[in-house]
This record gives C-alpha cells, sequence and structure tokens, in this order.
C-alpha cells in the first residue's frame, strides 16, 4: 500500500473518543498546564501514556485511560484538549470526525459539572472545526459507571446541544456489569429528542449485547461488537437492519478482544455481510494513527486502494450528520478520485 495515497486520502472517522486522541504535543503542552515535567523523550511520554503491549483486560486499559483524564481538569485544558484532538485529526487527513467525549468520565478528574464540560466541549469543538477545515459533529457518551441519574442527565445534555453539533449518544463503560439495557430510560429520551444512537456493545465476549442493543434500544451503530462474530443470528440481524460496526483493529487487540491484528474477526464478519466502518478508537492511548491502521487493515484483508476509498465514502453513508453536511466532505472525497 502506497503510503502517500493513505495520508493524501480525505478520511471520514466514526469512532474517535476525544479524550484519548489528544495527540502527543498536546499532551506536552498539558503537561506544561498543570506545571508537571515533560518526559526527557518521545520514547518516555509513550511509557507514561499509552497501551503498547496487550493488556489483560479492557479494564485494565480503561484504568490506563485515566492518566488522560487527569489532565483535562481545568476550563483550559479542557479547551485545549478539543482543540489539539481535532488539529491531531486534521493531520491525519480526516475531514469528517465524530468527535465522541463523555462529560461524566471527565467530571471523574474535573470540578466542573456536567454542563459546563458539555458547554466547553462544544464551543471550543466548534471553534476548532473552523481552525482547520474539519466537519465535526459531536457524539455525546454517558458513562454507565455513574448510574442511570447521571446518564440521563448526560443525554438530557445531548438534546441541550442538538443544534450546537451534538448529533448522537453513546453508552460505554462495563458490559458485563452494566448491560446497556439498564439505560433504556436514557436511550429513549435521547431518541425523542431526535438524536441518533451508537452504543458500545460487544467489544470482548458478549454478543447479546448487541442484541440488546438493537432490539431493545434501536441502535443504529454499535461500536466495536465484533463478539457478534460469534453468532450467526446477531451477524444476520445486522446485516439485515444495515446496522455498521465500528471496528477498531489496534484498539481490539490491545484491550485483549483478540489475540492478533490478524486474527481480528472484521473478516468473518465482512464474509457474513455485516457492514463495518474502520477507525482508532483512542489513537493517542494505543500510539496509532488512521493512515496507519488502514494500512494495517489492508495489509492483512488486502482491500487496496480502491477498496479504501470505498471505505472512505461508506463511513459517510452511516455518518450521524445531516446529508447537507456529510456531502462537503464527500465532495473533497469524488475530488481527490478524479485526481487520483
Amino acid at each position: 500500500m502506497n503510503a502517500d495515497f493513505l495520508t493524501r486520502l480525505p478520511k471520514a472517522e466514526l469512532h474517535r473518543h476525544m479524550e484519548g486522541a489528544l495527540g502527543f504535543d498536546t499532551l506536552l503542552e498539558l503537561l506544561d498546564l498543570q506545571g508537571q515535567p515533560r518526559p526527557a523523550t518521545r520514547e518516555a511520554l509513550l511509557q507514561r501514556a499509552c497501551v503498547l503491549r496487550p493488556m489483560g483486560s479492557l479494564q485494565e486499559v480503561l484504568d490506563c485511560f485515566q492518566f488522560f483524564g487527569s489532565l483535562l481538569s481545568t476550563p483550559e485544558a479542557l479547551a485545549l484538549g478539543t482543540r489539539g484532538a481535532i488539529r491531531q485529526a486534521a493531520r491525519e487527513g480526516i475531514v469528517y470526525y465524530e468527535l465522541r467525549f463523555s462529560p461524566g468520565f471527565i467530571s471523574l478528574q474535573c470540578p466542573l459539572g456536567l454542563d459546563e464540560i458539555t458547554r466547553i466541549v462544544v464551543d471550543s469543538a466548534a471553534a476548532a472545526a473552523r481552525e482547520f477545515g474539519v466537519i465535526v459533529p459531536l457524539i455525546l457518551i454517558a458513562t454507565k459507571e455513574l448510574g442511570v441519574q447521571p446518564c440521563l442527565h448526560s443525554f438530557e445534555l445531548a438534546a441541550q446541544y442538538r443544534d450546537q453539533g451534538v448529533v448522537a449518544v453513546d453508552l460505554a463503560g462495563d458490559e458485563d456489569r452494566f448491560p446497556v439495557v439498564h439505560f433504556k430510560a436514557a436511550t429513549d429520551l435521547a431518541r425523542e429528542a431526535g438524536l441518533a444512537l451508537t452504543f458500545h456493545a460487544g467489544e470482548t465476549g458478549n454478543y447479546q449485547n448487541v442484541e440488546d442493543a438493537v432490539l431493545q434500544l434501536g441502535a443504529q451503530r454499535i461500536g466495536h461488537g465484533i463478539a457478534s462474530a460469534r453468532s450467526p443470528r446477531v451477524m444476520a440481524l445486522l446485516k439485515e437492519r444495515n446496522i455498521p460496526l465500528e471496528i477498531s483493529v489496534t484498539s481490539n487487540w490491545l484491550v485483549g478482544a483478540c489475540a492478533s491484528p490478524q486474527t481480528h474477526p472484521v473478516g468473518i464478519l465482512m464474509e457474513h455481510g455485516v457492514p463495518v466502518v474502520f477507525n482508532t478508537d483512542d489513537p493517542t492511548l494505543f500510539d496509532i494513527d488512521l493512515p496507519g491502521e488502514l494500512a494495517l487493515i489492508d495489509s492483512v484483508w488486502g482491500l487496496g486502494e480502491a477498496g479504501l476509498f470505498k471505505a472512505q465514502l461508506r463511513a459517510l453513508d452511516y455518518g450521524f450528520a445531516p446529508e447537507h453536511v456529510k456531502g462537503l466532505a464527500r465532495q473533497r472525497l469524488l475530488a481527490f478520485s478524479e485526481q487520483a
């Protein structure tokens, strides 16, 4: 695969957490802001901030994620981090970036309330989108560990900011202890407010959460969902309803959901006609970027330049922004195709 092609290809990312996608230069700026010493080398920063080898469980990775949250503990830091995530996306050639963030997760180490956190991210994202020329719809995540009422409040905030860029909501957190169906009141509220629905489900071993997210909560996309490959019934459901899985190969490997990138079940999913879109999840946490992730996918599944180009169009098709907004990114992709 031509690395120059992947760099120049206008790309769409549907599953990338702002908190784990800050960019390494932004990490250093945030350390400066807190008065913390900078690591002496990039390797030292990687060892401090990143997951570089497969972990024993998803929860171990989530614990590592706390370092990023600790850097977003003031209004200034939160605005800087939001801008940094969009700057990093622009550097990777991403023209359409559905930035998802969790006010609840950020609030664990930030004295601000959910309302103020949401306002800062919404305002900062809008400014950075203009500055870097990236289309940035927002997805607001409710962190299930905080309980039903905080999740309800998070989705109320999403509805409040629906006219300011928030297009969808997500549920994230421990799947075994907090099944998505326990949060139906919150997801019903979001749906009635006109927000789209994508939920983390089936990231590890439980494909029942995927089925429940679709049949009981009305999910329109599924975050990860790779456990679906173990159930012909669930794969048939996703194919029939045209519900895509937001696939992140490196992330799934490093959280221990698959033994290696080469054994990732996305090949099985594609063979069964399940729609998939390719993402990075938390690129700074995993020391990856979207061009590199697409190169990995091509090296294993041989999509080629034409297949990866179509994958970007497919991601836009499944994006939650209004069609006239996505059309601007689609024009850039088609213009690139004509020039290539």
